[in-house]
């Protein structure tokens, strides 16, 4: 159920779960609660001026999840709802904190303060360490996360509700919100579902880290802005002994797992190795935890999972988990951190594992096309304003990487980082060391892709109100007022055409207005040309004599010798560009440097390595050690990369070079050749394109089989799947005992998959969804099987009990598709269509005769008699002669034609002993300019000698009557019943969508029930006969102990139930209990008498008399006072008291 609020939070309806189509609630821990709802058009009227809705919280019922709408869309029988929690909704808007400075306080604390002036209140707050932090020009959301980061804790939030408004609003901090569940699961099986997985390439094994570097000092001692080298590991010694997690002795500067080298490393032993950089850590014990926790979390495949859950788990976000890889031998814990709750049926979708996010050119490319369509998707606000310029950006990049869910930042003043106020987008984590950002702040767009040797960011590349500045700009064509530049052609021309200009230059000859000049033919400049060649060059100057003479010095005496030198070192440097540059694309092309100190290799970063780049252009640009060049398109003929590398007073320099490769142009046609001799038999041709998504694969599915066989049946696959390829068996079953059916690939070796059925009276569908098994090795023996190619799909029935006679397997039909999504009627397979349009192409005309005739082929099978017959009417007659007509200079239009007449006009009759059943299809077609418009009308009669059952469909509708032995059923979207009477004989109960009961009515009885609270009863209407009294029969309105019973009415002035009598015996309201019994409204009563215990109330106009009920004396209470009274000879005799 959902409560219904207006905009001042007033409860004004409800929505009852039968009026609901769909409730899912998502959460992620420690970030955003959104919930998607449902409603169905009728009860759509409820929705008018509803701003919040409600519900129960899953955890604990006695709390409340509260929500925003934001956004709706509607289709033909729902509306769709967008709703996003309240608190998120507050916090970023309601007030903000102007500068709050928490100094060594508890977390609690801290969200005092953050909350205080908000109407959120601090909760449950599970406090430790002291700590301090900082709220400048805050929005309380962003204090929030500040707090949950800095004290390391987890989020819950819910609210109050007393039944008619919200009475409180809190906040929890959990040191952990969760728990351990104990609960497994193994990678590979059904049950979980891969998410995303990330390519082994990222796998490390040893992280050498590197904190921040060494501020430098003056001689003063005052620091210089500059920094050194980095912090190390090398002096912390860890020992397994003392309780270390793996042993690290003195002077080693890295971390490895052995175990996950041994799995994961190269070839030769290797381990791979990463340089991890942490700019915040300045002690080498924090370094080192730093560094193993990271080496943890990259020494093995990151894998994302998800998994449904049924209602009965306790399983839900925050919990531990573990994942069994027998993929490779091990096993480790997470966290459930995203649930998907179906708030209707109470089912549960988790998503564990390492959270993975989008690379960073993937995400580049979803804010590039989030910022071409940003018109489009600007939401006015409430004062129906549109966002500022950085309002945009910002709205873009948070829409494209959702809640900050990535490598996008909004960064405050005096923000830890050291940087100016404003939004940031890297190419990796802030923390991880990123190496190309772009800013957005005070009317400034800033980009840099490299850093100063200090770490600050170098920018090189600005936008202003005034203009830009860069470096490079890369542009096809710059247009401005009369002047374009062509950059792609290299023409420029001032003017508005190339027949209307001051000048233009073609890219051979500058053309003013009345003169033109062509360079090459152009006598001043060929003068110009040989003068300069005529220039005595440097070499001429060199190889003259009488300069050479002329710059001799005077002999002088014979130096003293010089020392002998020390023994030197010797600096190398190598660079190389590995990949490959066709085409002008470049293709995985990455540098490689390796530098050496007398033989041994250096470790390289900005402080002691500098990187140019050449483009093609002549032009060298300071780029960083860490370039690579994806798989796109390129402008320039070259790469060209150059190193200077400076360590211990030495300097070297390399230089390398990677050229566009282009292939050549296809040559002209060539002669005809001599005839030559034949050639051999061809080898095998490759397995067929995959097909698509939802296409049945299984041949000649639909013929009906019932046998007690082992196996039950084999169908031939059209196409070789592929191992773990994901796909779905469908089939319309019956078994007259409870069995297990398995599916085998190939025989009875490679199993797939089995499901119990259960035994029932009809056929019902029952669908399979696992990864396919192409092959299979086997420990007996030391077999290896595959399947055959193409494959065949083996259905057994495994009887449990051999003494037990066989079980009765009956198969209608049958689907085999790849992807989850199950079949829901029969389709052919597209092998057998094309089968029937090769043999039409054939013999085209033998194809029209029998399209239009009625075929029978009978022949009989296991007692049973099988018939087919296909048939076309005589307007599809006269449009496929039509289509003929159209289409007769084109094949594959033809074989368009025929393929869809014979998926869509098809008629099946099945007949055997025990049912009879008939399926009709009418398709009106109209075919104009190879254009089709196509209506379908379905009408299905199936009759047994157990059963009738009607079927209509249309346009995706259906309406259903099903009439067997015992039972009758009606389905359709509207039922009517009309006549002067109608009565319902036996038990009469209403369900919603879950087919849970509400109302039942059994003969003189009406009972209510309610799913809301564990399906429980909680009273009804209904008469009684008094216990030995066999002529007395009483109604009664009456209720179990689940809950009271109240007479209420509405209030169309604040849309509320209000009570005027409730009977609570158990206390439910809290005024019930011993007195049961609570009158909530003044009580008239115009005559007669009230009985309380054995005092009986008289009224009688302005007097009231209060007496016990068998006597004739007691109090009168009139205007003028009280008085004792006693009855004597037919009259009151009255006694005023004082």
């Amino acid at each position: 159920m959902l409560y219904l609020f207006d905009k001042n939070e007033n409860l004004i309806d409800e929505l009852a779960s039968d009026e609901i189509e769909s409730l899912i609630q998502h959460e992620e821990l420690n970030k955003l609660m959104t919930l998607e709802f449902g409603v169905f058009i009728d009860s759509n009227d409820k929705m008018k001026d509803i701003e919040y809705v409600a519900h129960k919280d899953m955890e604990d019922y006695q709390k409340i999840q509260m929500y925003r709408i934001i956004g709706s869309e509607s289709d033909d029988n729902t509306v769709n709802y967008q709703a996003v929690h309240i608190i998120f909704d507050e916090l970023k808007s309601y007030g903000y904190i102007r500068d709050k400075r928490p100094e060594m306080v508890k977390a609690s604390a801290a969200l005092d303060i953050a909350l205080a002036g908000s109407r959120w209140k601090v909760g449950k707050v599970d406090d430790s360490e002291l700590l301090s932090t900082n709220f400048y020009d805050s929005t309380r959301l962003d204090a929030l996360s500040k707090i949950i980061k800095t004290w390391n804790l987890d989020l819950h939030f819910y609210l109050t509700f007393d039944g008619n408004k919200i009475t409180g609003r809190y906040i929890d901090l959990l040191e952990f919100r969760g728990e351990d569940t104990g609960e497994r699961f193994v990678y590979g099986t059904n049950a979980l579902e891969v998410v995303k997985e990330v390519d082994k390439s990222e796998i490390y094994t040893r992280v050498i880290p590197r904190g921040k570097g060494e501020e430098k000092h003056d001689e003063n001692g005052k620091p210089t802005d500059g920094y050194g080298r980095r912090i190390k590991i090398d002096d912390v010694i860890w020992d397994k002994s003392k309780g270390n997690p793996i042993d690290k002795p003195k002077g080693q500067e890295y971390l490895e797992l052995t175990e996950m080298t041994r799995k994961f490393g190269f070839s030769d032993g290797e381990p791979r190795t990463r340089v991890q950089i942490f700019d915040d850590i300045e002690d080498p014990k924090e370094l080192i935890k730093a560094g193993y926790d990271f080496l943890v979390q990259v020494s093995r495949p990151l894998v994302q999972f998800k998994t449904k859950i049924s209602k009965r788990s306790r399983t839900n976000v925050g919990d531990i988990v573990r994942i069994i890889r027998k993929d490779l031998d091990f096993y480790y814990r997470t966290r459930i951190y995203k649930a998907h709750r179906n708030l209707l049926n109470e089912t549960l979708e988790v998503e564990f594992g390492d959270k993975l996010v989008q690379s960073p050119a993937d995400r580049e490319k979803i804010v590039s096309d989030s910022l071409n369509s940003l018109e489009e998707r600007i939401i006015e606000t409430e004062t129906d304003l549109k966002s500022s310029f950085v309002d945009k950006i910002n709205e873009s990049i948070t829409h494209a990487t959702f809640n900050r869910d990535g490598y996008n930042y909004e960064l405050k003043k005096g923000n830890k980082y050291g940087l100016p106020a404003g939004y940031y987008s890297f190419d990796r984590e802030i923390d991880d060391n990123p190496q190309r950002v772009i800013y957005v702040g005070a009317g400034t767009l800033a980009i840099a892709d490299s850093k100063k040797s200090n770490g600050d960011w170098n920018f090189r590349t600005f936008g202003t109100g005034e203009g830009f500045v860069a470096d490079l700009l890369v542009a096809g064509t710059i247009l401005g007022g009369n002047v374009r530049w062509n950059l792609e052609d290299g023409t420029f021309i001032i003017g508005k055409n190339a027949d209307d200009y001051s000048m233009y230059w073609d890219g051979g000859t500058l053309h003013f207005r009345n003169v033109d000049i062509e360079l090459k033919n152009s006598k001043d400049f060929s003068e110009i040309k040989d003068n300069l060649d005529k220039k005595i060059s440097k070499e001429d100057i060199l190889e003259d004599k009488e300069i050479q003479e002329a710059l001799k010095g005077k002999d002088g005496a014979n130096g003293v010798p010089g020392a002998d030198g020390k023994d030197g070192h010797v600096l190398t440097v190598e660079v190389w560009l590995e990949g490959e540059f066709r085409n002008y694309k470049t293709k995985d092309v990455k540098r490689i440097i390796q530098a050496k100190y007398d033989g041994e290799d250096i470790e390289l970063d900005s402080s002691n390595t500098e990187v140019y780049n050449c483009f093609g252009d002549g032009e060298w640009q300071k780029s960083t050690i860490y370039d690579s060049w994806g798989n796109i398109d390129r402008r320039y003929e070259y790469i060209a990369s150059k190193v200077v590398v400076s360590y211990k007073g030495l300097k070297a320099e390399a230089y390398t070079r990677l050229d566009n490769i282009k292939d050549g142009e296809k040559g002209d046609k060539g002669d005809t050749g001599k005839q030559g001799i034949p050639g051999k038999d061809g080898i095998d041709g490759k397995d067929g394109k995959t097909g698509k998504i939802g296409q049945n694969l299984l041949r000649n599915s639909n013929a009906p089989i019932s046998n007690k066989d082992y196996p039950t049946i084999i169908w031939d696959v059209c196409e070789t799947l592929k191992d773990n390829e994901i796909v779905t068996f469908t089939m319309k079953v019956k078994v007259d005992r409870t069995s297990n059916l398995w599916l085998y690939n190939s025989g009875s070796a490679i199993s797939l998959t089995y499901k119990e059925v259960i035994k029932e009276g009809d056929y019902k569908l029952i669908s399979y969804t696992f990864p396919w098994k192409a092959f299979i090795d086997v420990s007996w023996g030391q077999k290896h099987y595959e399947q055959t190619n193409p494959p065949t799909l083996c259905l057994f029935n495994m009887t449990m009990n051999q003494s037990q006679d066989k079980i009765t397997t009956s198969i209608e039909w049958a689907t085999l598709t790849r992807g989850d999504i199950p079949s829901i009627e029969w389709t052919p397979c597209y092998a057998d269509v094309d089968d029937a349009i090769k043999a039409g192409k054939e013999e085209s005309e033998e194809i029209s005769r029998k399209l239009i005739k009625v075929e029978s082929d009978f022949k009989v099978e296991n007692n049973n008699i099988k018939a087919s017959v296909s048939s076309l009417s005589e307007t599809t007659e006269r449009s496929f002669v039509n289509l003929k007509k159209d289409m007769a200079d084109a094949d594959t239009k033809i074989e368009t034609g025929i393929k869809n007449y014979v998926i869509n006009n098809y008629s099946t009759k099945t007949q055997t002993d025990q049912k009879i059943s008939k399926e009709v299809g009418s398709v009106k077609t109209s075919i104009g300019d190879i254009k089709q418009e196509i209506t379908r009308t379905k009408t299905s009669i199936e009759q047994t000698d157990k059963k009738i059952e009607t079927k209509v469909s249309k346009d995706g509708f259906a309406s259903l009557v099903k009439q067997e032995f015992d039972s009758y059923k009606i389905q359709a979207n509207k039922i009517d019943f009309n006549g002067s009477y109608v009565n319902v004989k036996g038990s009469f109960q209403t369900l919603n969508n879950s087919d849970d009961v509400g109302v039942k009515i059994d003969y003189n009885q009406v009972t209510f029930r309610d799913n809301r609270w564990q399906d429980k009863t909680f009273g009804g209407l209904r008469t009684t006969k008094i216990l030995n009294k066999d002529k007395v029969i009483a109604m009664n309105l009456f209720h179990y102990p689940t809950g009271y019973t109240g007479i209420m009415y509405w209030s169309n002035e604040d849309k509320l139930f209000h009570t005027y009598i409730s009977c609570d015996k158990w206390n439910y309201t809290g005024n019930g209990g011993i007195t049961p019994i609570v009158f909530h409204e003044n009580v008239n009563c115009l005559s007669n008498s009230i009985r309380i215990g054995n005092w009986e109330l008289v009224p009688d106009g302005d007097t009231l008399k209060i007496k016990p009920h068998d006597t004739k004396a007691g109090y009168i209470f009139q205007r003028g006072g009280i008085y004792r009274y006693y009855a004597a000879g037919g009259r009151d005799v009255k006694t005023k008291l004082d």
